[in-house]
């Protein structure tokens, strides 16, 4: 087993990591300074977290949620924990299946408070499924996106009543 400090040595509350087994030994892991991280070498090689370009930076304002890599877009998807309405949905590229890596591909701010859970992705219909704690109207939503989305705010199914510190987690 291999302990590594994170980049710059923030804390990470929320965020648990993503591993890639399918294309290039990867790990994905956010922190509380609003930076995704990037580890290479986890099973088949020596365990590192990959320089510059990474760390990148999302929102140094608010805490990352957990990371989930897509295959077919080769983008990270990964929200954040905010404040108000600035929870967001980031697209990252990975530098797999075309997208650059460490570059921001889409952002989609304004969704609610907290985007507490990893996103559920579905690399068949290149959907990706975001689940807000506290959308502006007061209500726990589930957010839809295309993989290859840029900005906006995708399509919003209400699924119930959200509340500050009552966290909607992803389903399955």
């Amino acid at each position: 087993m291999t302990s590594i400090t994170l980049s710059g040595s923030p804390n990470d509350t929320y965020s648990a990591p993503f591993y890639d087994f399918a294309s290039d030994d990867a790990l994905y892991v956010g922190d509380d300074s609003g930076k995704l991280h990037q580890f290479t070498g986890v099973f088949g090689g020596t365990p590192a977290e990959s320089g510059s370009p990474w760390p990148v930076t999302l929102n140094a304002s608010y805490k990352t949620s957990s990371p989930v890599y897509d295959p077919a877009s080769g983008n990270v998807f990964v929200g954040n924990i905010a404040t108000g309405t600035s929870a967001a949905l980031y697209a990252v590229g990975s530098g797999n299946e075309g997208t650059t890596n460490a570059s921001i591909h889409g952002t989609s701010s304004g969704l609610g408070d907290a985007i507490v859970d990893g996103a559920l992705v579905d690399p068949n219909t290149e959907k990706v499924y975001a689940f807000v704690t506290t959308d502006s109207a007061g209500h726990n939503a589930v957010y839809r996106f295309a993989a290859t989305f840029t900005s906006g705010t995708g399509s919003e199914e209400v699924v119930g009543f959200g509340g500050s510190g009552y966290y909607f987690y992803s389903g399955n």
